[in-house]
C-alpha cells in the first residue's frame, strides 16, 4: 500500500518514515502548497488542507498540521501558528510573554487521514517558553519551545533529539490504524 505525505517540512517526514519503515506500508512525499486557510481550531485548518490536497491527488494521505498554543496567551497562536510565525516571529511571542510567569505552553499534532473517509489522530508535546532565544538548529519556535523533561529550547539540540520529541502518537496511532484496517 502506498500513502502520500503531504508535506514540505523534513522532520515530519522522517517522523512518519520511521514509524513506518519495517512494514508494507509505503509513504511517499509530495510538496503540496495548500491554501494557509484560517479557521477556529488546527483541527479545522488540517481537514482543509488534507481536503485540498485530496482534490489534487486522488490518492490516500496524511497531512500533519500543528499549533504552538500558549494558554497564559489565551491559547495564542493556535490556527494561527503559522501565521505569527511568519510575522511577529519567536520575538514577538517573547515579547507577548514578558510578564507572564506561566509558561507552559504545548504543540498540538493534528494528522489527517484521507481516502473514502476522514480520520483524525490527535498528540500533544508539553512544554514551556523559553525566556529568551536560544540555538541554532531547528525550524518555527524551536528556539524558544523547551520540551517538557528537557533543560533548554529544542534548538540547541540535534536533529536526531529533536526527532525524538516529534516522535509522538499521532504517527504511531495512524500506523495501527492502517495496520488494523490492512487485516480486516
Amino acid at each position: 500500500m502506498e500513502i502520500v505525505f503531504v508535506t514540505g517540512n523534513e522532520m515530519k517526514l522522517k517522523s512518519c518514515i520511521e514509524v513506518f519503515k519495517d512494514s508494507n506500508i509505503n509513504i511517499i512525499n509530495e510538496d503540496i502548497k495548500c491554501p494557509e486557510m484560517q479557521f477556529d481550531t488546527i483541527e479545522e485548518v488540517a481537514i482543509q488542507k488534507a481536503k485540498y490536497a485530496y482534490s489534487i491527488i486522488k490518492k490516500p494521505l496524511i497531512i500533519n498540521d500543528c499549533g504552538l498554543i500558549i494558554p497564559a496567551l489565551n491559547d495564542f497562536p493556535g490556527p494561527y501558528t503559522k501565521y505569527v510565525e511568519n510575522t511577529i516571529k519567536e520575538d514577538g511571542i517573547l515579547n507577548l510573554m514578558k510578564d507572564k510567569k506561566d509558561r507552559y505552553t504545548y504543540y498540538l499534532d493534528v494528522l489527517v487521514y484521507i481516502d473514502k473517509e476522514i480520520k483524525i489522530f490527535k498528540a500533544i508535546t508539553p512544554g514551556s517558553i523559553s525566556l529568551e532565544k536560544e540555538g541554532a538548529n531547528g525550524y518555527g519556535y524551536d528556539k524558544i519551545f523547551i520540551p517538557k523533561d528537557m533543560e533548554k529550547p529544542l534548538a540547541c539540540y540535534s536533529d536526531d533529539e529533536i526527532l525524538k520529541v516529534w516522535m509522538n502518537n499521532t504517527y504511531k496511532d495512524f500506523y495501527e490504524y492502517v495496520k488494523k484496517e490492512l487485516s480486516d
